[in-house]
């Protein structure tokens, strides 16, 4: 079903065993990007900065809307055709650092499935690649 939502938003939380300049950087970095979101990426961190990525077979083009290295950035998409926001907020904790991501303003039912399956895989690799890193 395709029907439009209104406000959506998909929301996930993860908490990470490095610090966050760490967690920061695997964000931030095109080459470290390609390592656990997307098989190709494009990122000049810096507000009005442009965001290009290959997220499995779909392109996603966009710019960064707000930057705080390193505490939270803010990436405007387009996907499909159709505009979106992710944003993602790093807290230092005891053992690392939580992760919070919000991909907002999800069109339509079918992209918010979509999305969520893809970010909840690509989270999981993030998580996988980070206890590597660690180890």
């Amino acid at each position: 079903m395709n029907r439009p939502l209104e406000a959506t938003a998909l929301r996930f939380v993860l908490d990470l065993p490095a610090p966050r300049d760490v967690v920061w950087d695997l964000w931030t970095s095109p080459r470290r990007l390609t390592d656990w979101l997307c098989s190709g990426a494009a990122l000049e961190p810096a507000v009005g900065g442009r965001f290009l990525a290959a997220w499995d077979r779909l392109p996603i083009s966009g710019e960064v809307l707000f930057i705080d290295r390193p505490r939270r950035l803010l990436l405007e998409w387009h996907i499909e055709g159709h505009l979106s926001r992710v944003e993602a907020r790093l807290f230092p904790t005891l053992d690392g650092t939580r992760l919070e991501v919000a991909h907002l303003d999800l069109a339509t039912e079918a992209l918010q499935a979509e999305a969520s399956q893809r970010w909840q895989a690509a989270l999981e690799r993030l998580r996988t690649l980070v206890r590597a890193d660690r180890g």
